[in-house]
């Protein structure tokens, strides 16, 4: 193990006051040096005179955000810092009960004036225009199961510059709440780009974008942005949101390959807490359904993994068949629901897009535990969770649609998760009983044996298990492939299939 002074050994918790955390960040941007932020954070310390600091590690497929890092220091008298790099900890040693400051930087450490896909969520600092996501701009104190007030304010950024994030719209100084990794969860912008603006239910949504190659204009977006919030706080009967916001950001242009070939319009995006950050390569051939899709993915996260919490963090991908798989179907429903896709352009994705990749998938029946130890490495590995779970969503929606004579579906059962793991300290890792528990009362048999099977095991689910109502019949090719025809002759086929 490696150390700057000597190994960290005890586990110091911060237990945070009202109003606890303040951090100011400044731009350094000068003629000749590479922009950098400048970042102070102060606080009250705690009686027994330590803190320790959770420092920048990873998000998602983003590794080794530490060397965005610089120049780490404990500015108050006293105070000494102790940085453990393999833990990704820090311990802060001061007098009890004083006030206590920290410093340090934020540097983009992979060069280019551009986003890419490989660096979507690692800095990216430019003369005229900042973008860093919270789980590079934070180093936090270590908290228990309380939460901090916190105040993030920018200083000495120049007078034409717009400042937008996760928790506020031009605003130079935010205030929010943050209980363990919900700080990091977040997008912030400083510099030239455009932001525009919309009411849901008298809720403000905003957009901010940059980029002048886009086959759409901003205002299109943005209808397409109001569009999709509404539709999905109607499926969730949750309208009691302040404030939501996506950032679009373009990638930059891929290389032409041999021949004359341009690789395909890249899409890329993450839910955040409050909003969600997407990274697309600009290109005329742009898949408006692919964007729509993206768009109605990122903010169905705004329940399944924001409200309703896996409880592994970030880069804990054993429940990612439900935050993945499940916000699939929800969004492609909503989607139909919304009047973003037709219905045989519904039909069609869940049999090309679903059906046929799990179960024509060499790895299709690969075990979970497989799949979250290499999500982040193999991206072939990483597909199955979001099919597999889509798939078993379809499986249980019309199971219990079955089972309740067309009264009740997933939806129902999606609506008394949210209920119940919206309270503080509740999330599927430290709760799945509740899971399976109100799973098995909607199914009227034991969910827990399903989901070691299709879940856990990885089992593909035999087309004949699937129990369909009237105006849906499956078939299987001669690979035993299935697919899903839709009967309009059928009664109440419209309502069912919309429910």
């Amino acid at each position: 193990m490696r150390y700057l002074l000597f190994a960290i050994t005890v586990l110091r918790i911060f237990t945070c006051h009202a109003g606890d955390l303040h951090y100011e960040i400044s731009p350094v941007i000068s003629g000749t040096g590479t922009p950098y932020l400048q970042v102070r954070l102060s606080f009250e310390g705690n009686a027994d005179g330590s803190t320790e600091l959770a420092l920048p590690n990873s998000f998602g497929p983003a590794k080794g955000l530490f060397a965005c890092i610089r120049n780490l220091r404990c500015a108050s008298r006293a105070c000494t810092l102790l940085i453990n790099r393999d833990k990704h900890l820090a311990l802060l040693k001061y007098p009890a009960n004083t006030p206590v400051e920290i410093t340090y930087e934020v540097v983009q450490d992979e060069a280019g004036a551009e986003v890419t896909k490989e660096t979507a969520f690692r800095p990216l600092l430019r003369p005229d225009f900042f973008h860093v996501m919270g789980c590079v701009l934070f180093v936090t104190p270590v908290l228990s199961d309380g939460s901090c007030n916190v105040t993030v304010e920018w200083r000495n950024l120049p007078s034409n510059w717009l400042v937008h994030s996760s928790f506020g719209s031009k605003e130079r100084a935010v205030h929010f709440s943050f209980a363990k990794s919900r700080m990091i969860e977040s997008v912030f912008w400083a510099g030239e780009f455009r932001i525009l603006k919309t009411m849901v239910k008298s809720r403000p949504v905003y957009l901010a974008i940059r980029g002048n190659d886009w086959p759409f204009t901003d205002e299109e977006v943005l209808n397409i942005l109001q569009k999709t919030v509404a539709t999905q706080r109607k499926f969730w009967q949750d309208w009691d949101i302040p404030y939501y916001t996506v950032t679009l950001m373009p990638m930059a242009n891929r290389p032409v390959m041999a021949g004359g070939q341009v690789l395909p319009t890249e899409y890329l995006g993450t839910g955040l807490r409050n909003s969600f950050a997407a990274f697309i390569t600009p290109s005329a051939s742009m898949d408006m359904n692919r964007f729509q899709h993206l768009f109605n993915h990122e903010m169905m996260h705004n329940w399944i993994g924001n409200r309703i919490r896996s409880g592994g963090g970030p880069n804990d991908m054993h429940f990612s068949w439900f935050s993945e798989g499940f916000t699939e179907y929800f969004a492609l429903k909503n989607m139909l629901e919304g009047g973003f896709i037709t219905l045989e352009q519904y039909i069609e994705t869940i049999n090309a897009d679903y059906l046929e990749h799990l179960y024509s998938s060499p790895i299709g029946e690969l075990p979970n535990e497989e799949i979250a130890a290499d999500f982040f490495k193999d991206p072939e590995k990483a597909e199955i969770p979001y099919k597999r779970g889509f798939v078993f969503a379809f499986f249980l929606d019309n199971a219990i649609k079955s089972k309740s004579g067309g009264k009740q579906g997933l939806h129902d059962f999606m609506i008394d998760l949210l209920d119940y793991y919206s309270l503080r300290r509740r999330d599927l890792l430290s709760g799945f009983e509740f899971f399976e528990e109100t799973l098995s009362e909607y199914l009227m048999q034991d969910a827990g044996t399903l989901i070691d099977t299709y879940i856990r095991d990885g089992k593909r689910i035999p087309p004949p298990t699937f129990v369909l109502p009237g105006y849906l019949h499956m078939e299987t090719d001669l690979a035993g492939i299935p697919r899903i025809r839709l009967n309009k002759y059928s009664e109440g086929w419209n309502e069912g299939i919309r429910r």
